[in-house]
């Protein structure tokens, strides 16, 4: 498994390194190359780069714009249904999950590492061919849980509780 997340990794570099060096070769001004090119680099940072995650978080994953706008236009228009419910819902759930004590974390990163209060840390990867968005519960001495599904609000507030083992209101 470990193996064939490095390759996807390695893979997604590889495509996303290519596409900037495309999308650069058809400008003029070496000064706008230079600036794809840094454009680029930071993205795939960002992308690769791992993301520390307390306990007590719930880390919403998201495509990066590069990995939608790479999509055929089909594609796009049922990843723009996906991703505005993550959005829709998502925020809506945040609304009440905090009051709680839990916070949230919104990321294109692939590598979460999430780090416990004793030191030790998991990583797990967002993997974009399990589903587009997905979500991530990591609660205080809780292994993480990433769940990979379009959900609305009641879906995720369903999910948070019984991982977090709190009794969150709909209504709240």
């Amino acid at each position: 498994m470990i193996q064939r997340l490095k390759l996807i990794t390695i893979v997604a570099s590889i495509l996303l390194l290519g596409f900037c060096k495309h999308e650069e070769a058809a400008k003029e001004s070496p000064k706008v190359e230079t600036e794809t090119r840094s454009e680029c680099q930071k993205l795939i940072a960002e992308i690769l780069a791992p993301i520390v995650i307390p306990e007590n978080t719930v880390v919403f994953f998201l495509l990066s714009q590069l990995e939608y706008d790479l999509q055929p236009y089909r594609v796009q228009l049922d990843l723009d249904e996906i991703i505005g419910h993550l959005h829709f819902y998502g925020n809506e759930a945040v609304k009440k999950f905090t009051k709680y004590g839990l916070k949230d974390v919104w990321t294109i990163s692939k590598n979460p590492v999430f780090k416990y209060a004793d030191g030790r840390e998991e990583k797990l990867y967002f993997n974009t061919y399990e589903g587009p968005v997905a979500i991530a519960l990591f609660g205080k001495g809780k292994k993480p849980k990433m769940i990979y599904e379009s959900m609305q609000d009641y879906g995720m507030l369903k999910a948070v509780s019984e991982y977090f083992e709190i009794d969150i209101k709909e209504n709240n």
